[in-house]
């Protein structure tokens, strides 16, 4: 029978700390066993935003260890396995944090928190039993703003080697350092046209480029023809939460729309928690690709055809006027030898 994989991905952010959080898997055939763990946080005092806020938001001061715990508890009748995974927080497809991808290309620190992370491999759990992970962040060299990370707890069961059920806890640790005075705030950083899930769209590259969870983010993207207004692609998303310093995608699906190949002015114009901005970027559009043009580009592209009839008119012109003084010194020759 073909292996078949359920992930179920428990994520702890609106959950409270002092609650027993069960995973749930999906059901996949009646006979499957009901093979589960458990976890329980323990937050510290001193907890940015309380001991209730379901993760880890922490200050971490330069060359000084924190270590944290977090109890894992087996209720079942059957010897547990549960293994770690530190990553570091990205965005996914839908524009959402996650905290799955291990080296993402995503990243924009060289030194990320998962770096100073270190955690058991691997909890083995009896019947019934329970024990404390303990999670040691390393005291790194003196960094501003915020840093996300999580760890990801595993258990992976069998049975009879048919069905695989793999259950996910992430616990998100956010570290935090010096308050950051400017910000140099989310920009667009490329453009192309392509597939995405078979659908066709442009994709609109986009970076936060500060160490600064955004939050309650509202992000208004439109994409205007400058020839012909009534051609556009646009999307608004709301409630975003932004990971720091990291780069994700934005995609403007075309859906019935046709794709005009012409000269277009990006607007992005993005308001959370901690600032508002506005940009703006000249595109050209092709058939098969679209980039990135500096305004001198667009106007010319935009006004081509008049410049080159203007060109033709000025060298006719001139030309004219050479020809003119051509046959008048000629005239004045003629006269001259008669």
């Amino acid at each position: 029978m073909r292996k078949l994989i359920t992930i179920m991905i428990s994520s702890l952010f609106l959950l409270l700390s002092c609650q027993t959080v069960n995973a749930k898997k999906v059901k996949m055939q009646e006979e499957t066993p009901n093979v589960t763990f458990q976890i329980l946080p323990e937050l510290p005092k001193d907890n940015i935003g309380g001991v209730h806020s379901g993760y880890f938001n922490l200050k971490l001061k330069p060359n000084k260890t924190r270590k944290i715990r977090i109890k894992v508890l087996n209720p079942t009748d059957k010897a547990l396995t549960i293994q770690t995974q530190v990553s570091d927080g990205t965005m996914d497809g839908q524009l959402q944090p996650t905290y799955l991808t291990q080296g993402s290309k995503q990243l924009l620190t060289k030194n990320p928190l998962s770096k100073r992370i270190n955690v058991a491999k691997n909890v083995k759990l009896a019947a019934g039993a329970e024990k404390w992970l303990t999670v040691t962040i390393k005291g790194g060299a003196r960094f501003k703003g915020q840093q996300a990370a999580a760890v990801n707890l595993i258990s992976q069961s069998d049975n009879q080697g048919a069905i695989r059920n793999r259950f996910v806890y992430t616990v998100a640790i956010i570290g935090n350092g010096q308050k950051i005075k400017q910000y140099q705030k989310l920009k667009p950083v490329k453009i192309a046209t392509k597939l995405v899930g078979k659908k066709p769209a442009i994709v609109v590259g986009l970076k936060n480029p500060d160490p600064t969870y955004l939050t309650k983010g509202t992000l208004k993207t439109e994409l205007v023809n400058q020839k012909w207004h009534f051609f556009s692609y646009q999307n608004t998303l709301r409630q975003m939460k932004v990971v720091p310093s990291a780069a994700f995608n934005n995609n403007l699906f075309l859906g019935s729309k046709r794709l005009v190949p012409g000269v277009y002015r990006l607007k992005i114009d993005f308001k959370s928690s901690q600032y508002h901005v506005k940009r703006y970027r000249y595109v050209k559009i092709t058939k098969k690709q679209a980039a990135f043009i500096n305004r001198n580009n667009a106007a010319y592209l935009l006004h081509r055809n008049q410049i080159i009839i203007g060109v033709i008119v000025v060298i006719v012109l001139v030309g004219l006027v050479v020809i003119y003084f051509i046959r008048k010194k000629r005239g004045k020759i003629d006269k001259s030898i008669n």
